[in-house]
């Protein structure tokens, strides 16, 4: 039974490294060819580097249990391990390769992260998700009415819900500046009621009765 285990826990060395293998060499493949996407292969390149270093020390630890009291001695695996541990730390540590991977790759998913939108089916009159983006020549002019149109049928689909600036911009057509003045003016008329960032951006909007009242008449 022992002999099984220790072949498992080799088996998995050898998994790990054929997989960081092969990884850096895609890696290095991409820097060749100018490929990675608009960041370059900042991703593989840290990937591999987070990966490699890890698995070299589970690697030479799994190496250690495998070979018993001989592994724990100075003279055999483990120098080995505590030169795997330094790769956790040289070169950018563990820590900051994570960090790297969710600022940068956080950011090149971003646009597959968007919920679906949400419309009323035309004839079951329930909410329903749309995966597809609203086709050019059905978005609305940037104006008071069509925002608060917008707002007023968001409203029916998820009633009371603020409705964030991108979701906004799905229906509309203009500038942000436009954007920004049309939706600052509604909330003087107290038609909408807006949340901001610390900056002071305007992140999401929500119709008040009177601006849902003004957007559609009441036998809507």
């Amino acid at each position: 039974m022992l002999a099984q285990a220790n072949q498992f826990k080799i088996a998995d060395m050898i998994m790990q490294l054929k997989t960081c293998r092969l990884l850096v060499y895609y890696a290095a493949h991409l820097l060749d060819v100018g490929g990675g996407g608009p960041y370059g292969p900042v991703i593989e390149a840290t990937v591999a580097k987070l990966l490699t270093s890890e698995s070299y020390v589970s690697l030479t630890s799994n190496a250690i249990q495998v070979m018993g009291g001989d592994g724990w001695t100075k003279f055999s695996v483990e120098a080995v391990y505590r030169a795997a541990k330094v790769t956790e730390i040289a070169a950018g540590t563990s820590e900051v390769m994570q960090m790297i991977l969710y600022r940068l790759g956080t950011r090149l998913i971003a646009h597959k992260l968007e919920p679906p939108r949400r419309v009323i089916h035309p004839e079951l009159g329930v909410p329903i998700d749309r995966f597809d983006e609203v086709p050019e020549s059905e978005k609305l002019k940037i104006t008071q009415d069509n925002v608060l149109k917008v707002l007023a049928e968001d409203y029916r689909v998820n009633p009371g819900l603020y409705m964030s600036r991108q979701d906004l911009m799905r229906y509309l057509t203009g500038t942000e500046e436009e954007f920004d003045e049309v939706l600052m003016e509604l909330e003087e008329k107290k038609l909408v009621v807006l949340s901001r960032d610390r900056r002071g951006t305007i992140k999401l909007a929500n119709a008040t009765y009177q601006g849902l009242k003004k957007a559609n008449p009441l036998e809507y």
